[in-house]
């Protein structure tokens, strides 16, 4: 009995469970079903009674009872009209001592005449454990039907079975026959595992809640835990406003989008399937579909999103100068605001001045990106375009026809534009002027921004506010220079810091694949290569701070691009190298006045500058200052790579070791 315990502990834990019990209707039908044979397993101990010279046994211990025959059990509908009655059927573990039998003992007195019972008493012993599974009928109380309440579970049961009669019911069928919602049933059995695992049957369920209060039952669960994922079908109707979920009776929790956000009405539609996982706290929705979620919920804005985050759709029906869209697709809800993106298809006659439009209620003027007027023949007949409100007026974001390539100057490809970032900006803002309603939030944010929406631009200028910002990649693009305006005077105040800092490699601003960019004002403190030129770009740097991980080489320039420096450059830290070049690239220093100023504790172990694979670096020493106290190699050139100093020694730079130059690399 011991090891068929220990056995069960091992398999199954130490839970109660029972298994191979089914309730069904008898046949003919009846007012009876029938329970088929099963069994219970629960945790006891070995014995708790003393047998003989045998004391009692405490150790916990898994034991099996069962119930081999087929029960009938009759059910009693209520006499009352309209009522209706819930059944329990449940079961216990029973352990019972039986079969006595009158036990001859050894005679040491007389071997050939056995004792009858210890000491020769006579008295019977049971000689046979018995370990039963017994079933229990439990009447609730007779109710109107509806409101009828299965009874509790008796103490020492475990629930198996409701069956639910009616007043002047005669037969019950398998319809009256529910499994208790917490019975422990064995499920899956082991051969059926990985099939289920596959299946994922256990983590679906269907809400038997309202509209904001989902409920569901989940057998195979005792409790919920963080990580669990559930796939729930929402009921028949949709949610009004924020949503809880109770799994099995338990207390709600909220229902919760990805960033915390709750739910809006409509988010989860009636008969929608959700899957939400739980973090300890609250459900998290990660993902659900529906007509009104496709609506309101791209990919890349999160799960809750305004009309600003949709381009919609209209007609013009006014007149050459006065564009007219009343109605637009999809429908604006409330009132237009700024950002939101409008594609407009143009009347049936082309404009002949300064044009004006009213979009889904709002008036504006319509302009270029710049502020500039529309001129005659700039919106063709019949042309679409894109429009975006910016508070006032709206801006031409892009438009198709013969007369705006023939005009070419007022749509002007050569315009400089200043944009504005800020921390309390937003990435769905046109980042035209320094407020909170118009300034974007993050640098990467306004980049893809002015690339998305601007078809030509000679320069923008991007003004970043003072805060703490990531960095952002820069690739070639209609726009021709990218100026990154940070707080020149105070670079400190403007700090570009990398969200995981402890990534070797990771960059903060990067010139990529010919593109162009300006950058001064700022304070790099986390990112390895805190700057970059890389595969053709071009990298102006001016009047920077530089404190980044050890070992880091922040100004990087690779790949056939192009390096200046002019300005103010502070640095300190243990750096791999202040500067490097390599592949083919071209650094220049000084070609307008820089000073290099470090302080605190500062070392290189490759050297200041450090040029490699065939890479050239040249410092113009008539408008180059260093001052400061460096430790390290003075710079190392490897691989064909050229330093050129215009013959200023080999102590020019900042350090207190000899440079290095090996495997054809120069110094000049």
């Amino acid at each position: 009995m011991t090891a068929i315990g220990e056995l069960i502990h091992a398999a199954l834990g130490t839970s109660t469970l029972i298994d191979g019990f089914t309730c069904i209707p008898t046949v003919p039908a009846s007012l009876a079903v029938q329970v088929t044979p099963g069994s219970i397993c629960l945790l006891d101990v070995v014995d708790s009674s003393s047998y003989g010279s045998l004391t009692a046994d405490s150790m916990p211990l898994m034991k099996m009872g069962y119930s081999r025959t087929t029960s009938s059990i009759t059910i009693t509908p209520p006499s009352t009209s309209g009522y209706a009655q819930n059944y329990l059927i449940e079961v216990a573990f029973s352990e019972t001592s039986d079969t006595p039998v009158l036990l001859p003992y050894y005679n040491p007195d007389d071997p050939a005449a056995p004792l009858q019972g210890t000491g020769n008493s006579g008295v019977e012993q049971d000689t046979r454990r018995s370990q039963l599974a017994i079933l229990n009928l439990k009447s609730g109380t007779a109710a109107p039907a509806g409101t009828q309440v299965t009874p509790t579970v008796d103490a020492g049961y475990v629930p198996m079975f409701v069956v639910t009669v009616a007043q002047g019911q005669t037969t019950i069928t398998s319809t009256d026959i529910t499994v208790h919602p917490t019975a422990p049933f064995i499920a899956p059995k082991l051969p059926d595992v990985p099939a289920a695992i596959q299946a994922q049957a256990g983590n679906y369920a269907v809400d038997a809640g309202t509209a904001n209060a989902v409920s569901v039952t989940l057998p195979l669960y005792t409790s919920v835990h963080a990580g669990m994922p559930l796939r729930i079908k929402k009921g028949v109707t949709a949610n009004t406003t924020s949503v809880t979920l109770a799994v099995n009776g338990v207390s709600p929790v909220s229902v919760v989008w990805a960033d915390g956000t709750a739910l809006a009405g409509g988010d989860w539609p009636a008969n929608a399937i959700g899957e939400v996982v739980y973090t300890g706290t609250v459900w998290q929705l990660i993902g659900v579909a529906g007509p009104t979620i496709f609506s309101r919920v791209p990919p890349e804005a999160g799960p809750v999103v305004t009309d600003a985050a949709l381009v919609h759709y209209g007609v013009d029906t006014g007149t050459a100068n006065a564009i007219t869209a009343s109605s637009v697709s999809p429908t604006v809800v409330g009132t237009v605001t700024t950002g939101m993106q409008f594609e407009i298809a143009k009347g049936a006659t082309a404009n002949t001045g300064g044009v004006t439009a009213s979009i889904s209620g709002q008036a504006g003027a319509v302009v270029w990106a710049d502020g500039s007027a529309l001129v005659a023949g700039d919106w063709p007949a019949s042309t679409p375009a894109l429009l975006m409100f910016d508070g006032t007026d709206f801006k031409v974001l892009s438009m198709m026809g013969p007369s705006v390539f023939a005009r070419g100057a007022s749509f002007q490809p050569t315009a400089t534009l200043n944009f504005y970032v800020r921390p309390d900006g937003n990435d769905a803002n046109d980042g035209l002027s320094n407020s909170s309603g118009h300034a974007f939030l993050t640098i990467q944010g306004a980049v893809d921004a002015i690339t998305y929406r601007y078809i030509s631009l000679k320069q923008a200028n991007i003004n970043i506010a003072n805060g703490t910002y990531a960095g952002a990649y820069f690739i070639e693009s209609s726009i021709a220079t990218w100026n990154l305006v940070g707080n020149v005077s105070t670079p400190a105040s403007v700090a570009i810091t990398a969200a995981s800092p402890s990534v070797s490699g990771g960059r903060g601003f990067v010139a990529f694949s010919g593109a162009t960019v300006v950058c001064g004002g700022f304070a790099f403190t986390t990112y390895y290569e805190s700057v970059a030129a890389t595969g053709g770009g071009v990298l102006t740097l001016h009047d920077c701070n530089f404190t980044p991980p050890t070992s880091a080489d922040p100004i990087v320039c690779s790949q056939g691009s192009s390096l200046f420096i002019y300005g103010t450059v502070r640095y300190t830290g243990a750096f791999g190298s202040l500067i490097a070049g390599s592949d083919c690239s071209y650094v220049n220093i000084g070609n307008a006045s820089v000073s290099f100023i470090a302080s605190g504790t500062t070392s290189f172990t490759t050297g200041f500058v450090n040029c490699s694979a065939c890479s050239s670096a040249r410092i113009v020493p008539t408008n180059t200052s260093f001052s400061g106290t460096v430790t390290g190699p003075r710079y190392s050139v490897t691989l064909n790579g050229v330093l050129i100093t215009g013959g200023s020694g080999a102590t020019y730079l900042p350090g207190n070791a000899s440079g290095a130059s090996s495997t054809g690399g120069q110094y000049t």
